[in-house]
């Protein structure tokens, strides 16, 4: 792959997106739901202001872990389906179907990433200036997570956009594919934990929670915000393994894993594709 293509291509597909609508109606709905999240997270012991940057993002990745998926599976699902007609004048130029899906995922990667930095730090820029900065560094590390998350969760909608073609059936495949992972998923690894025991907990969990590219980034955000009495049995196995030299690095090896296969089934999946 030629990287001055990539960059190309990549520019191109930022800039579509950065010109639709949608695309600054989904930074400012980060940035107001934040905004909301921070006044009225403490309403339910009788306090309305803003809070400070370490409740907020205790609120924050329940947000982060149901919206964040969501707009990524669809988005990345509706931009890499039917566009026949343009994908058939891209790939009549001298460029590799590599290049192009590299390309184009990098660009929308940009353009969404760009929106989350913006809401979150006009969002941040408030509450800072109302609640001071105790906690900024924890808020931080959830917006880092979001980013993770969204980089992950795009790249599987763009291998549902390619492999379903059609727009209807990308979007429903998303959808499907946003609720196994967000809502059956927690409820089969809590079926685990009810009717299993012993040593074999530990490594089938841990399996479980590395398997979940949501459920990864949900116990890391608990654990970042200080919650780990909300952790449950995955996120205690998880912090044990942190606590590790191993856990480090199976960590990042996870967040690859979760980045490059998708990426890897949406090029073979295009390469096979009749256009």
């Amino acid at each position: 792959m030629r990287a001055r293509v990539i960059r190309h291509l990549a520019a191109a597909e930022f800039r579509a997106v950065v010109r639709a609508r949608w695309s600054g109606g989904f930074a400012a709905a980060f940035g107001m739901l934040t905004l909301l999240l921070s006044y009225f997270g403490m309403v339910h012991a009788g306090f309305s202001g803003f809070v400070g940057f370490a409740r907020t993002s205790m609120s924050l990745l329940s947000l982060v872990t149901l919206l964040v998926p969501l707009v990524a599976l669809a988005l990345g699902a509706l931009r890499f389906s039917g566009e026949r007609e343009s994908l058939q004048l891209l790939v009549a130029q001298p460029v590799s179907r590599a290049e192009v899906l590299v390309g184009r995922y990098l660009g929308m990667l940009g353009a969404l990433e760009l929106a989350v930095l913006v809401g979150f730090g006009a969002a941040g820029l408030v509450i800072g200036g109302r609640a001071g900065l105790d906690g900024w560094l924890r808020y931080l590390v959830m917006v880092a997570l979001s980013m993770a998350l969204m980089a992950i969760c795009l790249a599987l909608g763009a291998w549902v956009g390619v492999v379903a073609q059609e727009r209807s059936r990308a979007l429903g495949g998303a959808i499907v594919l946003w609720g196994a992972l967000v809502v059956v998923y927690d409820l089969l690894v809590m079926g685990i934990t009810a009717f299993l025991s012993g040593g074999v907990v530990r490594p089938l969990l841990l399996s479980m929670v590395l398997a979940n590219p949501v459920d990864l980034v949900r116990v890391l955000g608990l654990l970042a915000v200080g919650a780990r009495a909300s952790l449950g049995a995955p996120g205690a196995v998880l912090a044990m393994t942190l606590a590790q030299l191993g856990g480090r690095i199976l960590l990042p090896l996870a967040f690859l894993m979760w980045l490059g296969l998708p990426l890897f089934g949406a090029y073979q999946s295009f390469r096979e594709t009749d256009l």
